[in-house]
């Protein structure tokens, strides 16, 4: 679990071990707290003000995001997975103007199918 906050504060726990978090940080929980002190709070809410917010993003951060909006498959080579992604969209786009915006990188996009969208590197 990730948690960003934005305002206030919160406490968050996971077994035995606490933390607060403060306005600016994010906490990412698993069997223990890592806090990030300065944490990219306009990406972490972008979900909330209607956006994708990809700057900074990884291959598979995109992927996952446009998987669980879409409902489709994202595949791509394991070499771009660290790739860095820049961009930001409304997330009341169409697909088509998702990628259409997307074939403006150095990556080749296409839809198979109409589920399956695939990337791989621009020859």
């Amino acid at each position: 679990m990730i948690a960003t906050l934005v305002s206030g504060k919160v406490s968050v726990r996971t077994g035995r071990l606490a933390a607060t978090l403060l306005p600016g940080q994010q906490a990412r929980v698993t069997d223990a707290i890592h806090i990030k002190e300065e944490a990219d709070v306009t990406k972490a809410v972008a979900w909330k003000n209607g956006a994708f917010d990809f700057n900074n993003a990884t291959m598979e951060e995109v992927a996952r995001q446009l998987e669980r909006w879409y409902d489709i498959e994202v595949v791509y080579d394991k070499m771009l997975e660290q790739a860095p992604f820049a961009g930001k969209i409304s997330r009341r786009a169409s697909l088509q103007t998702v990628l259409k915006m997307m074939d403006d990188t150095e990556l080749t996009v296409r839809l198979e199918g109409g589920r399956k969208l695939v990337f791989s590197p621009r020859k």
